[in-house]
Formats: C-alpha cells, structure tokens, sequence
C-alpha cells in the first residue's frame, strides 16, 4: 500500500487547528486560575481594637509611701456592652521612675470578681507590666464586677511583704439582641450584620461550572472532529487496492504532467479555433502539476489565491514565481478578454510549462493515474 505525500496546506491547517485548541485550553486553565484566586467573597471582617479605646471606667491605687511604690490602674472599657461584645479589662501598672522592676511579682485574681455566668481570656497586651482580659457574659442583665483582688510583692532584699489591692464593684449592664419589649409576644430578634455567607463546594463554583461546559463542549468536541478530519484525510490519501481485483498504476508527477501536454498538442485545438479550451487545459495541467509536485492546493484556487498561496508556501524560487505570475496573466487575458495569442505566444506559453517541470523534476511525488491513457 502506498502513501501519497502529505499536502502542506492540510498540514498548515491541522496546526492551526491544534493551536486553536490549545489556546482555548489555555483561556481555560487561565479563567480557572484567576477564579480559584478570587474565590473569597471578599468582605472584610471588622477588626476590634481595645487597645487604645477610652475606658469609661478607671481606678488608680498607690503602692507604698506617696506612690513611691509606682501606681497600679484598673480600667473597663465600657459599663454598658451588647451580649456578643463584652467587656475588655486591663490592669496596669507604671513603676517609679525609669524603674520597671519596683515590683516582683503582681496577681489578679479576675476569676474571683467575675458574676456567675461569665468567663475571662487573656487577651493581647499581656505583660509583666500590662494585663489585659476579654470578660464575655452568657446572659443580659445587670451585674456587678468585682470586688478584683490584686496581690503583689515589690522587688529587692526587704521588699514589702506580700500585700493585696481591693477595687470597688463595678456595676455592668449587658443588653439582649432581642427587642427591649420582653411583654410582646411578636417581639422578634435583631438585624444581625456583618454575616458572611457560608463557604460553598468547590465544584458548586460558578468558575468550575464553567470549566466543565467549555472543557465538555468546546475544547473535547474540537479535539475529536480534528481527530477524525485528520484520519480521513489520511485514509483519502491511501491508493486503492481493490479497483476491479488489481492495483492501480503509479507514475512519477513530472511524467504525468508532460504526458498530458504532449496529449493536448495532439488534440490540435488551436487550429480548429477552440483557444479558450486550449488555454483552460493548459492552465489546469500547470496547475494539477502544481499539486502533485509540491502538495498545493492549486486548481481550485482564484489566480490571486494561487500566486499568493505559492509565494507564502515558500516552496518556489523568485523566477518559478515570475513565471507563475507571467504564465497565469496570459491566460487569464484569453480566456476573460477573449484576447487572440499568436502561435509564437503560444510556443512560448507551452515551452514556459515545459521548461518548469524539467527544472522541477523529482520521482519522490508518485500520482495513481488509473484509468487515464496519455
């Protein structure tokens, strides 16, 4: 079985074809990429920040004779707070002086001033000179902080014995998000804001969803009609074997091409006056010439398409494509300008074909000629 060459213009457009593919791919894994990216919702979560609220609450104690001890402050950031906001508090103490070592050790016992129904966490500040507790509350209510016990023991040989700071109560409102109207039975909760959406599935992704349809059908619809063109270009290229029990006979392109002139010579169609069947003939064994020899695509093709189509598939010397230019604008001129060639043109025209498929001769380009007798 043998294989006819492979036409480049089906090679040229098989790669256009795989780089159409190829970029929809790309456009694909892109997109899926940047939206992977961007999957956060993105709102912004409140951030609090107690560190530097004013307290609406404060008590101060000294420590030792005049405060020469250094000063110890208690501080709520709020009397009144929301059931899911609590209370921030913070004890701090500042040494004497430039002396950040005046006391050795400092406990507060948060845990003994808190009401029932209330827990304390460690919040950030903490320090051997800062204390700072979040207070969150279970229920609303009225209740009372305190009182908070401070022990401390000051630093250096003789240091003060351990002693204690007691603050006084501090009573604390915590609000319900449910209405004030407790009485009504219609009373419904609060707006509550700031809420973020659940986090879906990935797969539930609009940018997923979108993947799939272009991946299933666009890109795999593309690949498999490329498969299948390509594969019955192949096939469509193979001789025929079974042609009435024999194989069909081969010959090289040059051979076939100088045959067929030499047959329409023969015909003698000038001296009968058919000159526009003489120069069509001749125009489409240039050009089925063309197509054996070199794989393009010519007798189908406008006279604009052919010359432009040969000088891109760079195949052809700058004379081969004169020549082109020369011999297809001659015919073009007798066949639509009804334009009457004299026989040396016309020796010249065929001598023109003659001499470029001499100078174009190769036994690598076989045509299946079948029934044809030349």
């Amino acid at each position: 079985m043998n294989m006819q060459p492979i036409d480049p213009c089906l090679k040229e457009q098989s790669r256009r074809v795989m780089r159409y593919a190829l970029l929809s791919i790309c456009i694909v894994v892109l997109v899926v990429s940047l939206s992977g990216c961007s999957a956060d919702d993105g709102t912004e979560r409140p951030v609090v920040d107690t560190a530097d609220a004013t307290p609406s609450h404060v008590q101060s104690f000294s420590i030792g004779d005049g405060g020469s001890g250094g000063t110890v402050r208690v501080s709520i950031d709020s009397t009144t707070a929301g059931l899911v906001d609590g209370f921030t508090l913070r004890v701090h103490y500042d040494a004497p002086g430039d002396d950040e070592a005046g006391l050795a050790v400092m406990r507060p016992d948060v845990t003994g001033a808190l009401p029932a129904n209330w827990e304390a966490h460690p919040a950030p500040g903490s320090g051997l000179m800062d204390w700072s507790w979040k207070l969150e509350p279970f229920i609303p209510g009225e209740f009372e902080f305190g009182p908070l016990t401070i022990t401390y023991q000051s630093a250096g040989d003789g240091g003060v014995p351990e002693a204690a700071l007691v603050t006084d109560p501090v009573p604390l409102t915590v609000t319900s998000v449910l209405s004030s109207d407790e009485e009504d039975a219609s009373a419904t909760p609060a707006d509550i804001k700031g809420v973020l959406a659940p986090a879906r599935p990935w797969w539930t992704a609009w940018w997923f969803i979108t993947s799939v349809i272009v991946v299933v059908f666009v890109v795999l619809p593309a690949a498999v009609v490329l498969a299948v063109w390509l594969l019955r270009k192949r096939l469509a290229g193979q001789d025929d074997e079974q042609a009435d029990g024999r194989i069909l006979p081969q010959t090289s392109a040059p051979d076939l091409a100088l045959r067929r002139l030499q047959a329409l010579l023969g015909r003698d169609l000038m001296a009968r006056g058919q000159v526009k069947e003489f120069y069509g003939e001749l125009t489409w064994i240039m050009r089925q010439y063309v197509e054996d020899r070199f794989g393009l695509r010519a007798p189908d093709r406008t006279t604009e398409e052919f010359l432009t189509e040969s000088r891109e598939a760079g195949l052809f010397s700058s004379a081969d494509l004169d020549l082109f230019d020369r011999f297809l604008g001659h015919c073009d001129l007798v066949k639509f300008a009804e334009a009457q060639p004299t026989s040396e043109q016309v020796a010249a025209v065929v001598q023109s074909i003659r001499t470029f498929i001499e100078r174009t001769k190769s036994d690598d380009a076989r045509v299946t000629i079948g029934e044809e007798v030349g």
